[in-house]
Order: C-alpha cells, then sequence, then structure tokens
C-alpha cells in the first residue's frame, strides 16, 4: 500500500518531527514567560495529581522507583520500606546510584529487586511486568517527582494497573519554596523551574506525538 511506502513514513516522521521540536519551542516560550508566580503555580499544579502524603500511604505489595533523578526517589522508597508499608523495593532502571542509595538508608538487598529494561517513564509499567511476582493487580506505591506525578500515574493506570498510589518527597521542598519565597533569589526561583516545567511539558508533547 501507498500508505506504507519509504516515502509515505519518511514524510510522517518528518512531520512528527516538526511537530514535536514545534510544541516543545512553544511549551519552552510559554514556561519561560509564566515560571515566576503565580501562573508557574498554576502551571506546576497542572502535572500534579496530589501526591498520597506519607501518613495517608497505604500497605502495598511493592514500592517502585523510577530512575531520572538524582536520588530523592529512592529515599522516599527507603522511608515507605522501613516503614513497613510494603516487603520489596522495584528499582526499574539500570541506575546503580539508586541501589547505593537505598543501600546507605537501610534497605537489604534481598528486599530489592532491578529491572533494568526501562528506558523512559513510557517503559516502567510493561517493564516491571517482567520481574516475578508483579502484575497489574499488584498494589504499587510508586515513587516519582512532583512533575512526573501525574504521567506516571497516567502510564500505569493506561497500562492496567488498578491500585497505584504516587509519592513525592520533594513535594515539601516545593510546598516550603511557595511558602517562603523571600528565601531564594527570583533568579533561582524561575530559571530552575521554568527548565523542570519546560522538560514535564515536553515529556507530554513527545508521548502524544512520537510514542
Amino acid at each position: 500500500m501507498k500508505l506504507f511506502s519509504p516515502e509515505a513514513r519518511r514524510k510522517w516522521c518528518r512531520r512528527a518531527l516538526a511537530l514535536y521540536v514545534a510544541g516543545t519551542l512553544v511549551a519552552g516560550v510559554l514556561v519561560l514567560a509564566a515560571a515566576s508566580r503565580p501562573l508557574g503555580d498554576a502551571l506546576e499544579d497542572l502535572q500534579r495529581v496530589g501526591c498520597t502524603p506519607f501518613a495517608e500511604l497505604r500497605e502495598a505489595d511493592a514500592i517502585v522507583i523510577l530512575g531520572g533523578d538524582e536520588g530523592t526517589r529512592a529515599l522516599g522508597a527507603a522511608k515507605a520500606f522501613r516503614a513497613g508499608l510494603a516487603p520489596r523495593v522495584v528499582v526499574s532502571a539500570d541506575e546503580d546510584f539508586l541501589l547505593d542509595a537505598l543501600a546507605a538508608a537501610g534497605v537489604p538487598d534481598e528486599a530489592i529487586s532491578v529491572d533494568p529494561l526501562a528506558r523512559r517513564t513510557i517503559d516502567h509499567p510493561r517493564t516491571i511486568c517482567l520481574l516475578p511476582g508483579v502484575t497489574p493487580e499488584s498494589r504499587l506505591i510508586v515513587t516519582s517527582s512532583r512533575l512526573q506525578e501525574r504521567r506516571a500515574k497516567f502510564l500505569f493506570e493506561k497500562a492496567g494497573f488498578r491500585d497505584v498510589q504516587i509519592y513525592s518527597m520533594d513535594a515539601d521542598r516545593i510546598a516550603f519554596q511557595r511558602r517562603h519565597p523571600e528565601k531564594f533569589s527570583r533568579a533561582f526561583w524561575s530559571f530552575r523551574r521554568a527548565a523542570e516545567l519546560g522538560y514535564a511539558y515536553a515529556a507530554w508533547l513527545k508521548y502524544f506525538i512520537v510514542d
């Protein structure tokens, strides 16, 4: 069929790439313009699902760490494990520093399972199901970052997981920054959050246009 000819595929790929680049640029301009309060707060809140406060987390079958940060998610997972909220921790990333962070936080090796196949957020729900004992019926606590909360929950639920709690330790940091903006320079607030918001919205665009 002509639709699947090499030229048609190249044309579709060029169009998808153009839409992705254009969308990313538009999102970047918007975020740069709105990274300071209060519109920046509104853009940030759109990415959040109201993660479960630690005191309200329910017991689960596993705690899942999504790769991609400097280790805050591992600390959140260790905190939940030490509280007895789940008997195992799944590291869904091929990142040794996460294992080091868990070990330093007192999580024993026998309680850790590693899923080395995930490379993107969209991969995690599929690849963790290749581990023994993990199915869409499993109750999960997913440690993420505040700007990945909505996307992570969306992808896990789309993959069929029915009981997913999202926990983010850095939500406390941002809440403090909002309560005490005078402690942070305007440049720090604007440019750091602009970069974080730009990445978050670009990831959504990539998912809908390319993935």
